[in-house]
């Protein structure tokens, strides 16, 4: 499953909105990742999303794929 996401945060995702993001990724089975550009991040590694330097506007994807990867996408969804 695929879907794009555009950042809603006025500030972009910090380290802090990193956090819940690779938290709450980590309940799923699903293995999931976000994806910018040509950059690919698995969601559950702090440094990954870090890395993503994710900006207010920019649009990233949501790429999950196993048992629970509905659920997984609209919770990441509804963090970004």
């Amino acid at each position: 499953m695929l879907k794009e996401k555009s950042i809603s945060k006025k500030n972009g995702i910090k380290a802090e909105d990193s956090a819940v993001i690779a938290q709450a990724a980590s309940r799923f089975k699903s293995d999931i990742y976000i994806i910018k550009g040509n950059k690919k991040v698995n969601a559950k590694s702090l440094m990954g999303l870090l890395s993503l330097n994710m900006k207010f506007g920019e649009s990233v994807y949501i790429s999950a794929e196993g048992p629970d990867e509905k659920e997984a996408c609209e919770k990441l969804i509804d963090l970004l």
